[in-house]
């Protein structure tokens, strides 16, 4: 990312004073209602599971004042992110190793393990063209497969990722078998391919991360990370059985912690 100059850094958003000065060091979001229906949401807040996959509140539902209260999220979009230069530069910003999806959520996940939160901020209101980048192709699921991977190897300790690891394979597997089925089998290949080909560089990211941080990775999954229910809907299976399962996997992933 060029380099900003000034106190407040808007990532496409608004300031919002009072809420910094309520919250101090934190990622923010506004409310992002869809841009082709701005009675609908885009997301109120995004949320991050055991296992890495992306959770946008609210999508699609309509505004009828359900998401009114400035809350804790677990990370802001990165359609609408904003926070001072204080934080920034502990943090550091967006990792230009990724593409399109989950830098934001990288972001707030680095955030956290410094113990700095995301909130929530609904009296701000942005719109949003949802969807614009890529359409569901093998491309997309590259960029999103390969990126959720990059942040499990680099955000977890070696401790968390290996006591995970068992149901993590087993989701890996259906998810690898899911897009097979739907022609996108490709996607998945390429994601690890360049998880192979970068893995000096994920192992020094891996290090400076751990150096770091503050917040371990138990209280970091109690506060932070987002435990669908089984009805849920995922980003990733547009399948309920596919949805529930992996749920069902990383809630019962969690008594191995």
């Amino acid at each position: 990312m060029a380099q900003i100059k000034g106190e407040i850094i808007q990532i496409i958003g608004p300031v919002i004073d009072v809420s910094f000065e309520k919250y101090g060091d934190a990622l923010y979001q506004a409310k992002l209602l869809d841009l082709d229906d701005k009675k609908k949401f885009n997301t109120s807040g995004n949320m991050i599971t055991l296992f890495g996959f992306v959770h946008l509140r609210g999508i699609w539902e309509k505004d009828v004042g359900q998401y009114e209260k400035i809350e804790q999220i677990g990370f802001p979009s990165g359609a609408c992110l904003f926070t001072s230069r204080d934080t920034l530069d502990k943090v550091g910003s967006f990792d230009e190793d990724y593409f399109a999806y989950h830098e934001d959520a990288s972001l707030a996940w680095r955030a956290a393990l410094l113990g700095i939160n995301s909130y929530y901020v609904p009296k701000a209101i942005v719109c949003h063209k949802s969807g614009y980048i890529f359409k569901k192709n093998a491309r997309k699921v590259h960029l999103l497969q390969r990126n959720r991977w990059y942040n499990l190897l680099t955000h977890y300790s070696k401790k968390t990722y290996f006591r995970i690891l068992p149901g993590l394979i087993l989701v890996e597997i259906m998810i690898f078998l899911y897009y097979l089925s739907t022609g996108m089998g490709k996607g998945m290949i390429l994601a690890y391919r360049d998880i192979i080909k970068n893995r000096k560089i994920l192992k020094e990211k891996y290090q400076k991360l751990q150096n770091s941080r503050k917040i371990s990775d138990k209280d970091l999954i109690s506060n932070f990370m987002y435990i669908p229910t089984f009805q849920t809907s995922s980003q990733i299976f547009h399948q309920a059985f596919f949805d529930k399962v992996a749920h069902a996997v990383e809630k019962f992933t969690l008594h191995f912690l």
